[in-house]
């Protein structure tokens, strides 16, 4: 299977805070999948979307193995959602910008 580092960002953006369970359960199943074809691709991939080396180090290490790919599908999300969350908070509304 080809894990484009793109699709994976469009798929991980356009996640909904009420992600339903058959998008829950498909990321896990495209984690498995690179966990075994292309595990340094995956790793490129949590990289990009900003989850801490240290996060991912912690599933690796100290969790059964086949619990991984739902963990970081975990970790995936819930980075995701911070990013919305800090955007929101961050966000200047038209008029309620600095310089206006």
């Amino acid at each position: 299977m080809n894990f484009e580092v793109e699709h994976w960002k469009h798929t991980m953006n356009n996640l909904s805070e009420n992600i339903v369970e058959k998008e829950y359960i498909w990321l896990i199943e495209q984690i498995e999948k690179a966990l075994s074809s292309n595990p340094s691709k995956l790793r490129q991939i949590l990289y990009q979307i900003d989850i801490e080396e240290a996060k991912i180090a912690t599933v690796f290490t100290q969790s059964p193995s086949h619990t991984w790919a739902k963990e970081l599908a975990d970790l995936m999300i819930h980075r995701e959602l911070k990013k919305r969350e800090t955007r929101r908070k961050y966000r200047c509304d038209e008029g309620d910008g600095f310089f206006d």
